[in-house]
This record gives C-alpha cells, sequence and structure tokens, in this order.
C-alpha cells in the first residue's frame, strides 16, 4: 500500500477558534509564577538606544562650533594645535563613555546596573535590577530592590507578587499577594499564587473561587486546572472513590457504561450533584480532559470525561473527546461506539444547532467518525462521512487532503485528483499535499507502463 500523508492525530486546536481564546505572554515560573514583562525587561535597553537622533544632532552642533571657534581664532592669530589639542581630548572623552556604555550592554545585570546608578528613584529600574538578581540566586539584594521599588511605587502589582514568590514568612507571602489583587483583581499571577498558598494551608475552599478567576483571565494555565481539580477533589465536589474507580471502566462492555451511568446518577448525591453539574465545573472539567489528551494523559482524561457524562450523557464535545481517547488507546470499537451516540446526538437536535459552535463541533464529530472508520480500514465508510463532513465546511484544507489520500489509497485516481487540486487552491504550500499528488502521478504512469507491456 502507498505510504500516503493523511491528516494526522486530530487536534484541539479548533477549540481556541470556536472559544476566542487569548494566551497571555507573561514568563512564570511553575512554582513561584514570576511576572516578568519583555517591554519592561527591553525597557532599560530602549531608554539607552532612544537618545542615538539626539547625539546625531549633538555632533552637528560640535562641528558648527568648532568651525566658529576655529574663524574666531584666525582672526587673532591663536596658536593652531590649541584647537587640534582641544578637539581630541574631546574625542578621547566620548571614546571612553562609549567604550563604557558598551560594556554596560554586555549582560543584563550590567546594563540594569547602569540604570540603577542614572536612576536611583525609578521603580522599575529596581525590579528588573531585583529580577537579574533572582536569577542568580542573590535573594537578599532581589529583596531589597522589589522593597526598593515598592517603596517608590507601593501600588506595582509585579512587584508585590515577585516578592512574595520569594519570601519565606507566610504571613508576608499573603500580605503582598493581597495587595497586588487589591490594585489588580485580575492579575492571574497573584491568584494563582495566593490560590496555591491557601491550598499548602489547606483551605481548598478559599483557593478555589482564585482558581476560577484565573481561569477566567487565562484560559491556557494548565497548572491552574490541575490544582483546581486537586482543590475540587479535596473538597469532595468531585468524589476521590468514584475518580479511582473509574480506571475499571475500560474493562466494561459500552451497554454495562449506559447501564452504570444511570445507576451513578440514582447514587450520587443532591448536594454533589448541584456542585458538579453546574455548567462553569462542567467546562473546567472538559478543559481538564482536553490538557490530559495534549498531555498523553489519556486514562486522566478519560477519568474527567466519565464525570461529565455520567452528569449529563448528551454532553457532545465530551463524547467527542472520549472517542479521541480511545481511538489514541486503540479501543476502536468502543471510540466507533461513543463517537456514533454523539453523531446520533448532532442528527437528532440538528434543528436546534443554530450558533456556530455547535456547528462546528457537529462537523468535528463526523470527521472523527471518519477517522474510526478509517483507523478500521473501512474506507468507503470513511469516504461517506468525510464527505458529509466537507459540506458543512467545504474550505477545510486537511479534510480534503484525507479524502483525496483515500480515494488515492483505492485506485480511484479521478476522485483523487479532484480532491487534490481542491485543497491545492486553499493550501498550495502544503508539503503533504505536494508528496501525494507526486506519488499519484507516479502510480499512474507505473499503471499505464503496466498496461502498455501487458498489450506489448
Amino acid at each position: 500500500m502507498v505510504d500516503l500523508n493523511i491528516r494526522g492525530k486530530s487536534s484541539f486546536k479548533y477549540l481556541e477558534d470556536l472559544r476566542h481564546r487569548k494566551e497571555m505572554t507573561s514568563l512564570r515560573m511553575r512554582t513561584g509564577r514570576i511576572t516578568e514583562d519583555p517591554i519592561e525587561i527591553a525597557e532599560e535597553a530602549y531608554n539607552s538606544t532612544c537618545s542615538t537622533d539626539s547625539l546625531i544632532g549633538f555632533s552637528i552642533l560640535i562641528g558648527i562650533g568648532f568651525e566658529r571657534v576655529y574663524s574666531v581664532l584666525k582672526r587673532f592669530s591663536f596658536p593652531k594645535y590649541f584647537l587640534h589639542v582641544s578637539l581630541i581630548l574631546l574625542c578621547f572623552c566620548f571614546t571612553s563613555k562609549t567604550v563604557r556604555r558598551n560594556y554596560d550592554w554586555t549582560s543584563r545585570e550590567s546594563l540594569f546596573k547602569s540604570g540603577l546608578i542614572n536612576s536611583p528613584r525609578n521603580a522599575k529600574v529596581h525590579y528588573n535590577f531585583a529580577n537579574v538578581k533572582r536569577e542568580s540566586g542573590d535573594i537578599i539584594s532581589a529583596v531589597y530592590h522589589y522593597k526598593e521599588a515598592l517603596r517608590l511605587w507601593p501600588r506595582y502589582v509585579p512587584a508585590h507578587n515577585n516578592l512574595a514568590t520569594i519570601l519565606s514568612d507566610e504571613k508576608q507571602v499573603e500580605y503582598h499577594l493581597r495587595e497586588a489583587l487589591e490594585v489588580n483583581p485580575r492579575h492571574p499571577n497573584s491568584l494563582y499564587n495566593l490560590a496555591a498558598l491557601l491550598r499548602n494551608q489547606d483551605n481548598c475552599e478559599g483557593a478555589i473561587p482564585l482558581l476560577e478567576r484565573c481561569i477566567e483571565a487565562n484560559h491556557y494555565d494548565q497548572v491552574a486546572y490541575t490544582l483546581l481539580f486537586d482543590c475540587l477533589r479535596e473538597t469532595k465536589r468531585i468524589d476521590s472513590s468514584f475518580i479511582t474507580e473509574r480506571p475499571n471502566r475500560s474493562r466494561t462492555s459500552h451497554d454495562d457504561y449506559s447501564r452504570d451511568v444511570k445507576l451513578r446518577q440514582d447514587l450520587v448525591p443532591k448536594e454533589a450533584a448541584r456542585s458538579v453539574s453546574s455548567e462553569k465545573n462542567i467546562d473546567f472539567l472538559s478543559q481538564m480532559a482536553e490538557i490530559y489528551i495534549s498531555l498523553t494523559k489519556y486514562s486522566k482524561a478519560a477519568t474527567a470525561l466519565y464525570w461529565i457524562l455520567d452528569i449529563d450523557p448528551f454532553h457532545k464535545l465530551s463524547l467527542y473527546q472520549l472517542s479521541q481517547v480511545y481511538l489514541e488507546q486503540n479501543r476502536k470499537e468502543e471510540a466507533l461506539k461513543i463517537i456514533d451516540r454523539a453523531d446520533h446526538l448532532c442528527s437528532y437536535g440538528e434543528d436546534l444547532c443554530f450558533d456556530i459552535y455547535c456547528q462546528k463541533l457537529c462537523t468535528r464529530i463526523l470527521i472523527q467518525k471518519g477517522d474510526v472508520y478509517r483507523s478500521n480500514q473501512a474506507y468507503k465508510d470513511a469516504i461517506k462521512h468525510y464527505t458529509l463532513a466537507l459540506e458543512r465546511s467545504p474550505s477545510e484544507p486537511s479534510l480534503l487532503l484525507s479524502l483525496g489520500a483515500l480515494h488515492h489509497t483505492l485506485g480511484e485516481w479521478e476522485s483523487a485528483w479532484k480532491r487534490y487540486r481542491e485543497c491545492l487552491q486553499l493550501d498550495p504550500r502544503n508539503t503533504d499535499l505536494l508528496s501525494n499528488m507526486e506519488k499519484l502521478l507516479r502510480a499512474q504512469n507505473m499503471s499505464e507502463e503496466r498496461h502498455n507491456s501487458t498489450f506489448n
């Protein structure tokens, strides 16, 4: 069989477009969440270079001044060498200044240190120099300069947050984090750091709302999702015993799973159901499953998805994700049954699916169903579902490439060329597509040569 480049593992990147998220760009550490804005890091460098224009004007003034002085000295027959010596001394002074400034640029520490000498009352300069000292392990100097930055600018949020990450006194840590949140209640790093501190103090009830606000501010915060999931289990909003039992589901059939869903719904306490079945918490678990799938931790992803489906058996996104998990675990029959349920829900509620998110999700479900059929080598069924998905989303190059590759595999040359050409119009630089077209042309030529040799 021809080795074709077919659309690979289904990705969750489409969720970025569907949910319109925006990734934060602040740099962080795994424990302690150090905020270090790149703009602030480059600010001292910018201040050093922004004087270039003024230096050009200054040089012009020096030249004009030199010419005026020279013309005056000529009238009084003043020794010319005096002017030459003065010019040489002036050039020497500026050269030494340039050499010294170049030395300041040899490292971040020397750059910010020179800024500290020139601007000792600038809070941002103290903050940047403290970051450098923290990275070099000089915690005492870092604490001093963070505090100096806060003395000059008491409402400086990043300085409060970063100072809290290197202090050992928990009361002082909590004080600075709460000060930062008082100024900016949506600062994600301070929200996470305070939540982590409360979690270490076994105060999960206080950490959960902070983590929810942190995730609202940054939907891509994987560490915050993990800590939130841990706090939900600790507060028994998610039954920890139920979580540990979940892996045994892999040994149950699809019918047993459906019966167990109903049984579990009857056994779940009303209080737990109210706390977990809220749309927000279901969304958190769905996000968690997405993260675990991206990290290839499929058993943990399945755990979160099972719980969602116990609360809401008609949650199409969770069914779609669970089918992906089963397919990655090579449980193809279970993957087909789960995605078939999701497809049935889309077909049953097609008239009610008005929003773009629902329509695109149903399209992805059709593509996933085609993926499962393709993995089972049921190419005709895969083509059928890919074609249905193409009717919903006619401008998706990866889908056209998959269809062309399947027609190519089945020896349907004309259909393969048709799909490849449509894909080429949408994505002319797709290397997989160009490779497949070359293979298809080579296969056709070999077929014609065989036919001609047989005829001769």
